[in-house]
């Protein structure tokens, strides 16, 4: 018995050292980057197990909207993922060879600038600043080209990429399922961490089909994650990450090399896509008729509308600040805008939009770099999800947004390809 025991405590004791010597070995922007990761997972998780529905009868009779009991230690988690992620941009910018200077100075002089106006004139608390509904943060987010080239973050982000889609995902798979056993197949949803999962799993989507080789991440594997984010689409409603699935699906499908190939797998994509709609009908007849139902509804126009009336256009060049709202609905200081192009500009200012301008349209013209095409491609979808062709994905900082940034800067970075080549060639 006491040998057994022994025995037992030596294993244990292999196992913590290993474990600490493992942890030891860990890049510290690697630590800072699974921390972030980890993070973002579990805001919507915490949210969501002390969530509850309400009617949101001001929009439509069979709305929701969503409140939850668990908003300290979401908020909690959320200010960690943004502190993670924000040192881990620091030790890019500044103790790395920084390969984007002219970025990196009007990035860093609008974020003190505006910062300093927000202070000093508007009273903004330092807290809401950072981490409220409109950080200043925006001003940074496009830095994270530059963390592709932090050891071999590249190569990491590569690998967690296709399960962290699957992940993201099947939580929110789950979530959008409770959400109808509780209100019923018939209803729909606002904002909800269903919502952010798909936000979470989309972005790891785009990256696996970008970056990741076949032989990582087999092409039956990307297809099944396009098929779950398909029924996904029709659970929360929403035609735009419909059309961003199968355009995802159709690109894997057309990213083989063989001709052949490419001919089966766009006939495999045809019928997948049908399969997902024809599986929709029969398990979820109900949430298929009204994503049915949505398909020719104008959700877009009047918001334009609506804020123009409002809104000077030559307001957008200089920005509002943080707090400026408009009417919209029954919400008399709304915040917020599905294009966040003009989302930007009409809180900060023209700065920030060209700069995410900038990098979009050098990663599209780019050529400098491993699977640069593919880039291309992932680039176009997320300038299409910007200017909405997507459903509450917020331009924030988040592990989703930073982490395709990151892979931005592996196409527009000789550096970060040359890594990321190496990481594939082994």
């Amino acid at each position: 018995m006491a040998f057994s025991s022994l025995i037992d405590r030596r294993i244990s004791n292999r196992r913590t050292v290993s474990i600490s010597a493992r942890l030891g070995e860990l890049p510290v922007s690697a630590f800072l980057f699974y921390v972030a990761l980890v993070a973002g997972f579990l805001i919507p998780l915490v949210r969501d197990l002390g969530g509850s529905y309400i009617l949101a009868t001001e929009w439509e009779l069979s709305r929701y909207a969503f409140r939850t009991s668990a908003g300290a230690p979401a908020t909690f988690l959320s200010y960690l993922q943004q502190i993670c992620l924000l040192l881990l941009l620091v030790k890019a910018v500044f103790f790395n060879r920084n390969s984007h200077p002219l970025l990196s100075i009007f990035a860093i002089t609008g974020f003190g600038i505006y910062g300093a106006v927000e202070v000093l004139i508007r009273k903004t608390s330092m807290l809401d600043l950072l981490f409220g509904s409109v950080p200043i943060t925006v001003f940074l987010i496009p830095l994270f080209i530059l963390v592709a080239g932090e050891g071999d973050l590249s190569e990491r982000l590569v690998r967690v990429s296709p399960g962290a889609a699957l992940i993201a995902f099947v939580l929110g798979f789950g979530s959008i399922v409770r959400f109808h056993v509780l209100c019923g197949w018939d209803g729909t949803i606002g904002w909800s961490p269903a919502r952010d999962y798909f936000a979470l799993g989309i972005s790891f989507l785009w990256i696996t089909a970008a970056f990741a080789p076949e032989w990582r991440c087999g092409y039956l594997k990307k297809v099944l994650l396009c098929a779950i984010s398909m029924l996904f689409a029709v659970l929360i409603a929403t035609r735009s990450w419909m059309i961003q699935s199968v355009l995802v699906l159709l690109y894997i499908a057309v990213s083989s090399p063989s001709m052949s190939k490419k001919f089966r797998r766009v006939l495999y994509t045809v019928v997948l896509f049908m399969g997902a709609i024809l599986v929709a009908s029969i398990i979820f007849p109900d949430a298929l008729s009204t994503f049915g139902d949505r398909l020719d509804e104008d959700t877009r126009s009047g918001q334009y509308e609506i804020f123009f009336s409002q809104v000077d256009p030559l307001s957008l060049v200089l920005g509002n600040g943080s707090s400026a709202g408009y009417t919209y609905g029954t919400q008399a200081n709304y915040l917020f805008f599905d294009n966040q192009f003009i989302f930007l500009m009409f809180h900060y200012g023209i700065g920030p939009a060209l700069m995410l301008a900038y990098v979009l349209l050098k990663t599209i013209v780019s050529s400098d770099a491993v699977n640069g095409g593919s880039c291309r491609f992932v680039a176009v979808m997320y300038l299409a999800a910007l200017l909405g062709l997507s459903n509450y994905y917020s331009y924030a900082l988040n592990p989703g947004i930073a982490c395709l940034f990151i892979g931005f800067g592996i196409s527009v970075s000789k550096c970060g390809a040359q890594k990321l080549g190496q990481a594939v060639s082994k």
